[in-house]
C-alpha cells in the first residue's frame, strides 16, 4: 500500500468543511459509557518539510472509556482553475 502526502496551495482555498468521529475506542468494564468528538477545533495548513498539508485537531471526551483512534474527513472549496492538488510521495 503506497502512502501519498497531497499539498494544496493556501491561497486557493476559499472554504472548509469538517467532520469527525470516534474510529476506536475500549470502555471499562462494568461502568457506563460515553465517548465522541467535542469539537473540532481548528483545520489548517501548515507547513511540513514536504509542502503545505491539512492538519486537523479536534477536541475528543471520553468517560470510562480509552480512545485509541478517530477518523475524518475534510472536505475544501477551491477557486475555480486554482485547486490543484500536487501529490508527493513520503
Amino acid at each position: 500500500m503506497r502512502t501519498m502526502v497531497r499539498s494544496y496551495p493556501r491561497d486557493s482555498i476559499v472554504d472548509v468543511t469538517a467532520m469527525a468521529s470516534l474510529a476506536t475506542f475500549a470502555g471499562d468494564e462494568d461502568e457506563g459509557i460515553i465517548a465522541g468528538v467535542d469539537n473540532v477545533l481548528s483545520v489548517l495548513l501548515e507547513s511540513q518539510p514536504f509542502g503545505e498539508c491539512l492538519v486537523m485537531r479536534a477536541s475528543l471526551a471520553a468517560l470510562h472509556a480509552t480512545i485509541y483512534r478517530y477518523t475524518y474527513q475534510v472536505t475544501l472549496l477551491v477557486k475555480e482553475g486554482e485547486g490543484a492538488i500536487v501529490e508527493l510521495a513520503p
